[in-house]
């Protein structure tokens, strides 16, 4: 896939976009573009892309839509700083995947004992009882 490529199918509308955001050859650059789509399609699957930078995670974990943050909170490579942003979710099910992350730094179970949610709270309780 060449830069020419890429910048071709950016122009084809949404499906033409989805399709390169699933592209095995897209890069980070294309792939941080493609994360600021307008079409929550293309987002999502920007944020499944194993080449997502770190940078963009970033970015795509504050998105409006929902499936998009819950596609991102399924990654393995999430960096703290995702998973801190994902701690202060409004939806109680990235703020769990955000706890039960191999990566999840332990100030995330002692913020999370707080929590709002009682399942939240019970899950960072236990995590903390683990360590």
């Amino acid at each position: 896939l060449t830069a020419h490529d890429a910048q071709s199918l950016r122009n084809h509308g949404p499906w033409a976009r989805r399709l390169l955001a699933r592209h095995r050859d897209a890069d980070a650059p294309t792939l941080d573009h493609l994360a600021r789509d307008p079409d929550h399609a293309v987002r999502k699957q920007a944020a499944r892309h194993p080449r997502l930078g770190h940078h963009t995670q970033t970015i795509l974990a504050q998105d409006q839509a929902h499936e998009i943050r819950w596609a991102l909170a399924r990654r393995e490579d999430l960096s703290p700083d995702v998973l801190d942003q994902f701690s202060h979710d409004v939806l109680p099910a990235i703020r769990l995947a955000a706890l039960h992350h191999p990566r999840a730094p332990h100030r995330l179970a002692q913020r999370l004992r707080f929590d709002l949610d009682e399942d939240v709270r019970t899950a960072a309780r236990h995590a903390l009882n683990q360590r």
